[in-house]
């Protein structure tokens, strides 16, 4: 038997019967090479859901063990002293994907070789590996642009820290031309705009955002009416990041070959996949917090003036991947300022297993809710009403004068990038089989009203293509215009997740109907009572064929449906819990931001850095 542990065909021996590690291996549009080979698919050791959760907890707990131990060595290494949150902010995405990613590499590797003990494969040379430069350069190499031959690599590295000795081969292709990153197309008129809009937007946001001991990261505001709604309320002071003002780290960085030696030399007591892990540090850590330390941090504090940092930042999900503001983050914490994280999207207080919410909360002096604020106990959390959630209302009546069902569609990885509460492996391919299930079932008179607009990035699912190879009377989403236009075009919204935009449709009162599998997309306790609500009134189905009876049952008298008093009931409940809005949001913003200036006292911080 063969084991194949990526879709990279050239790594296959098909002249013996082959185990594919995952459907990640099996792409649909190579499927008249594979469907003909005398293969199986092993099965996805997380279908076990106790087990994943075990693992989500293991991953956490070696994540805090690690990052600490690493803050340590990157001191010794950068003659600084800084504190652990200093690196949690800086190092912690980074490492905490790391562990997920390695961890579910490796138990997929175990339980194929346990079912199939005498396996052979191929590996990747180690002259082709590659070590990213930073968190978001990772992701990419892991789930994007080229997430074959870098998954390969991970697999490959893995194996031979389990003393395997397969042969291994090289790839003359550039890991950069490998893999699908599927950039939706805008209509030409769409491009020309942004770019002409792009100057304008610069000019509004250094006039709006000119001076203030507030900073906001770009990440806070989705678009420029919100920056100048936000900059013409009376009372408000800040400034406004834009990318520019934080560049990214640009030339090329030469390994440090003793520093990166150092890094295996940690403690490898504990268990196999600790060891092989640390084994492998040297080969994965990125570059930027080693070799480009240094310069990349005296080249920013250089940029930020003589002035100093802000005494506050505020950003929503953007200390993930974007390094400079990372960096500005832990620069002013160590001199007492304050980070105020905004909640980004869906999932945060409801499902069971989010570890971002959980990153955020932890590196945050303050962190925005979006309505659950109190469920969860935690002084650091408050209730702030959201900007991207505020739309024009849908009134009884409204909804009879369309006629389209926008059937929204959303899109994962083919490799597991972090252990949370979504669909993974296999269970994508299902998630798929149900969007199929339902559209089968709304029948030919539904799917010619029917608007199928899936997530932009197909990761090499190709999804648009199975639709549209399934049913041709189906019409596919082009992306000319924004979702929030869609759903106002719409008479009835379905959904076949339970994310960020079940919120923005609560919020804008369209009628919806919502489907999932609650196997996968597990809910915690206190959110349960809120999906209830939207279960029992009918918005919430269990199966793609209950959702499609549905939508047939009400299209005709979607009003009287939508706008009774129990669906308003459900739907009122559940968005003032998870999708807090208000048209006068602005004031709300200034009278928070200045409530946490002053709670700074008159101290505030030096501009000196330490170290």
């Amino acid at each position: 038997m063969f084991l194949a542990t990526t879709a990279l065909s050239e790594f296959w021996d098909t002249r013996a019967p082959i185990v594919f590690l995952g459907p990640w291996c099996t792409l649909y549009t190579e499927r008249h090479f594979w469907e003909h080979l005398d293969f199986r698919l092993a099965p996805n050791p997380w279908d076990d859901r106790e087990k994943f959760r075990q693992a989500y907890q293991y991953c956490q707990d070696l994540y805090e063990e690690l990052f600490r131990e690493l803050g340590e060595f990157l001191n010794q290494v950068h003659g600084v002293k800084f504190g652990p949150r200093y690196w949690r902010i800086l190092l912690g995405p980074w490492l905490r994907y790391f562990i997920d990613i390695y961890y579910d590499r490796y138990v997929c590797l175990q339980e194929a070789i346990r079912q199939w003990p005498h396996l052979d494969t191929w590996l990747l040379d180690e002259q082709d590996y590659r070590i990213p430069l930073d968190t978001d350069e990772f992701i990419t190499l892991v789930m994007r642009g080229g997430a074959d031959l870098y998954n390969l690599q991970l697999y490959s590295q893995i194996l031979r820290g389990l003393g395997h000795t397969f042969p291994a081969k090289k790839i003359e292709k550039n890991i950069s031309q490998l893999g699908e990153w599927h950039r939706y197309g805008k209509a030409a008129r769409w491009k020309q705009w942004k770019e002409m809009a792009k100057g304008a937007r610069k000019l509004i946001y250094r006039a709006a955002f000119s001076r203030g001991e507030a900073w906001l990261h770009y990440s806070a505001l989705d678009s420029w009416q919100q920056v100048v709604r936000l900059a013409l309320t009376p009372g408000f002071k800040g400034r406004f990041l834009l990318a520019d003002d934080l560049p990214a780290w640009r030339g090329s960085l030469e390994e440090k070959a003793e520093s990166r030696q150092a890094l295996a030399h940690f403690s490898h007591q504990g268990d196999p996949f600790r060891k092989i892990l640390l084994e492998n540090l040297p080969r994965n850590f990125p570059k930027l917090y080693l070799e480009g330390f240094g310069p990349w941090r005296r080249r920013m504090l250089q940029a930020w003036g003589p002035k100093g940092l802000p005494k506050i930042l505020v950003n929503s999900a953007g200390l993930w991947f974007d390094e400079s503001a990372k960096l500005l983050a832990g620069e002013m914490t160590e001199r007492g300022g304050k980070i105020l994280s905004l909640q980004h999207g869906g999932g945060y207080g409801s499902a069971r297993l989010v570890w971002p919410e959980k990153h955020e909360r932890e590196i945050s002096d303050r962190f925005a809710c979006w309505g659950w604020a109190e469920q969860e106990k935690d002084p650091k959390l408050f209730n702030l009403a959201s900007p991207k959630l505020v739309m024009r209302e849908r009134k009884p009546g409204k909804s009879r004068k369309r006629r389209t069902i926008l059937l929204v569609g959303n899109q994962f990885p083919r490799y597991l990038y972090r252990f949370q509460s979504y669909p993974i492996g296999s269970q994508l391919e299902q998630y798929i089989q149900d969007l199929l299930t339902f559209i089968e079932e709304l029948g030919e008179t539904g799917r010619r009203t029917t608007l199928y607009r899936g997530y932009p990035s197909e990761f090499g699912w190709h999804t648009n293509q199975r639709v549209r190879d399934h049913f041709s009377d189906l019409a596919l989403d082009d992306y000319t215009q924004p979702f929030s236009s869609r759903i106002k075009e719409a008479r009835l919204v379905v959904l076949d997740y339970p994310d960020t935009t079940l919120l923005e449709v609560m919020a804008a009162n369209v009628p919806v109907v919502l489907f999932f599998d609650s196997r996968v997309w597990e809910r915690r306790e206190e959110a349960e009572r809120y999906f209830d609500g939207l279960r029992q009134a009918g918005i919430l189905q269990d199966t793609p064929g209950a959702a499609a009876g549905q939508v047939r049952k009400v299209y005709d008298w979607v009003d009287e449906w939508w706008f009774s008093n129990e669906v308003q009931a459900a739907r009122w409940e559940f968005a003032q819990h998870f999708a807090r809005s208000s048209r006068k949001w602005p004031r709300e913003w200034v009278a928070w931001l200045r409530r946490e200036l002053i709670g700074l006292g008159e101290g505030g911080q030096g501009s000196s850095p330490p170290g």
